[in-house]
């Protein structure tokens, strides 16, 4: 049984398993990221980036970010009214 009945054999078969098992996991740490990005009040993206470029070591960074404490809001703070 082959992965997308491609024959990992020998010729593109092979190259598209690598580019496949590569790619994932290169995304992985980009995701794990993005998760303990956004578990700690930063942007998702930023997560996403750091995972992404640096691999595992992004991951790393991404855990030694201090958490963002979401500002508080009064009453009468929302769009359109400043006062």
């Amino acid at each position: 049984m082959y992965l997308l009945a491609i024959d990992p054999g020998t010729g593109i078969g092979a190259v598209i398993h690598v580019l496949l098992i590569l790619s994932v996991i290169w995304l992985l740490p980009a995701l794990v990221g993005y998760a303990i990005a956004r578990e700690k009040g930063r942007g998702g993206l930023e997560g996403f980036l750091l995972g992404f470029v640096f691999s595992y070591l992004g991951v790393i960074i991404a855990c030694l970010l201090p958490t963002v404490e979401a500002p508080k809001r009064g009453p009468h703070d929302h769009w359109g009214n400043h006062g």
